[in-house]
């Protein structure tokens, strides 16, 4: 979770998808929800609407956004400065489909390939600090540009736009995706009940402009 998020178009740089059906990822994320209390499922025509949905942020996940496209389902959660990855992983795991998980920020960018419910390829470029770090695991897909990984300069290792070209390469989507301009095919929201929390929810009322 990165609390440093400022924006709603930099919470945006933190996706997950998965080659799915688009009903059985609302399955999966309302059957995360369901150990709360009843389910909120909302379909959603407005995309403006849609991204107002999850605002404020949260300091843990009370919403999901699901957007179809392409074959694909792109999640979203209200947790500031999180990715799906936990979620995709699981679809992955139970439907054996591929997924992928990614941040593009400022100082956070991660790519994360799953297949079969394994992650085949994970890699990590962040600022600790005033350092900066760069980590991999897994063997190297063919579309990767492996010249940026030794440049003296780390960040610059996994830059953003490598981040949205991976993300792009492998799922025949254009990364960075304009949400407000992007023809989806549905976009859900799914909302957990609030009552009886254990630990406080914290929110965080950020810039709404994309």
């Amino acid at each position: 979770m990165n609390r440093k998020v400022r924006s709603l178009s930099e919470h945006l740089c933190y996706i997950a998808l998965a080659k799915s059906d688009v009903s059985a990822c609302v399955q999966l994320l309302e059957g995360s929800f369901q150990r709360f209390g009843p389910v909120e499922k909302t379909l959603m025509s407005d995309r403006g609407a849609a991204l107002k949905f999850l605002l404020p942020l949260k300091s843990f996940t009370t919403r999901y956004l699901v957007f179809e496209l392409n074959g694909w389902c792109l999640c979203v959660t209200d947790m500031i400065g999180e990715n799906c990855f936990v979620d995709v992983y699981a679809l992955s795991r139970k439907t054996r489909c591929p997924a992928m998980a990614a941040e593009f920020g400022a100082t956070q960018r991660s790519f994360r390939f799953m297949e079969g419910g394994e992650v085949k390829r994970s890699i990590d470029c962040y600022r600790d600090g005033s350092d900066w770090f760069f980590e991999e695991m897994g063997a190297r897909l063919d579309f990767e540009s492996a010249e940026h990984y030794s440049r003296p300069d780390r960040s610059e290792r996994l830059t953003p736009d490598l981040v949205t070209r991976y993300l792009s390469q492998c799922s025949e989507i254009p990364f960075p995706l304009d949400v407000r301009k992007t023809a989806f095919a549905s976009i859900h929201g799914i909302q957990r009940c609030l009552d009886r929390l254990r630990v406080p929810l914290e929110q965080f009322f950020v810039d709404d402009q994309l």
